[in-house]
């Protein structure tokens, strides 16, 4: 989770981002744990490192490293875009994976928009900018019922 104050600097996004990223490894079964949290483990610690295209280029890194496809779930994404280092932060998400080819990149972006108004809850998966994915909840009263 990263609070609005880490969105006040590309600088404290950058690192955040970076944490969160390296603590999400611990929680998973991921077999090359090291391979792949030690390059983003150096980027938190050297300070000069504060920019998006650093963080990226260390993200490539893990991507190319993994011996699996690395998905990115990135939750309320309704949220998080009032701020403009998120923008950048998935301008550059979207330039990486499109240029996937010539420098590794996520396999899956999955952005979820969460809108709470009363009871509704509306989510969408977007991969490769096309949307997949829809799911409406519909309030208690309507039987659980589920439009796909």
């Amino acid at each position: 989770m990263i609070s609005t104050k880490n969105f006040e600097s590309e600088e404290r996004f950058v690192k955040t981002f970076a944490k969160l990223f390296v603590s999400s490894f611990v929680h998973e079964d991921v077999e090359d744990i090291e391979k792949l949290a030690i390059p983003v483990s150096d980027f938190i610690q050297k300070e000069e490192n504060d920019s998006l295209d650093e963080l990226f280029a260390v993200l490539s890194e893990v991507c190319a490293n993994a011996s699996r496809p690395i998905v990115l779930l990135i939750d309320e994404v309704d949220q998080a875009s009032n701020h403009q280092v998120f923008i950048d932060f998935l301008a550059l998400l979207r330039g990486y994976y499109l240029n996937r080819e010539n420098k590794p990149a996520f396999h899956y972006c999955l952005l979820i928009r969460s809108e709470i108004q009363g009871y509704n809850y509306r989510y969408r998966c977007i991969r490769t900018g096309r949307l997949f994915l829809k799911m409406q909840e519909r309030k208690q009263q309507d039987c659980g019922q589920r439009d796909v």
